[in-house]
Parts: C-alpha cells; structure tokens; sequence
C-alpha cells in the first residue's frame, strides 16, 4: 500500500481507485470522490473525509478511528466487523445499504439525529438510549 499521510486530496476524483492497504493517516478528503474505490484495509485514522462520496466502497477491516466522516455519503459502502470505528464522526453521514456494520461499532462512533443508518440497524438500535445525540 502507498503512504500518503497528511496529503491534500480535497475535491479529488478517485472514483474506482485501487488503494487498498494504503495509509491515508490525517489526510484531507474533504468532499472527494471515492465511489466504488477499494479501502481495504486502508488507514484513515485522523482523516477528514466530510462531505466525502464514498458510496459502494469496499471498507473492510478499515481503520477509521478519529475520522471525520460527517455529512459523507457511505451508501451501500462495504464494512464488517474488523472495520474500527472509534470515535468516527457519523454525524449527518448517510450509511443507507452499508452492510456489514455491527451495534457495537455504531456505539463507538460520534452520530446524531441525521445520521442514516442501514435499516437492519434502524430496528435493532430503536429505543436505545446509548446514543450520542449532539
């Protein structure tokens, strides 16, 4: 994988890029394009990716901890369990159709009232009272 940590990738096309096991620690992807793009196990640690299209990605085992997330466009991107969520801002994220998100990492993200969840986890957060809502 490349390291590219702390690089500017603000507005960038990278629609269908190849960079999975990358390190992207701190990097800047504000509002860019990472439709369908393969993350796996890539580190975003630090990253900002508000506003970020990241609709259909393959996520798995991804390092998102301490992300900014908020107001990205994760439709159907792919995650599962080994995804690190830690204190990942989700708040106004749309994670309509991801799979692969578990109660437990949605626990350990920031999301509050315009989050979109996956319906799947709709149904099994409703009435919980554990989240974060800013």
């Amino acid at each position: 994988g490349l390291k590219l940590q702390k690089i500017d990738f603000r507005q960038a096309i990278l629609k269908s890029a190849k960079l999975q096991f990358s390190n992207f620690y701190g990097a800047n992807f504000e509002k860019a394009c990472l439709e369908k793009a393969k993350l796996q196990e890539a580190i975003f640690a630090q990253a900002n990716l508000k506003g970020a299209k990241i609709t259909g990605a393959n996520m798995l085992e991804s390092n998102l901890q301490n992300a900014d997330m908020e107001k990205s466009d994760l439709q159907r991107a792919q995650f599962n369990e080994d995804t690190v969520f830690s204190r990942v801002n989700l708040q106004g994220a749309n994670l309509k159709d991801a799979t692969g998100i578990g109660v437990g990492q949605i626990r350990e993200s920031i999301i509050n009232d315009k989050t979109i969840l996956p319906d799947y986890l709709d149904d099994e957060m409703e009435g919980d009272d554990f989240l974060m809502q800013l």
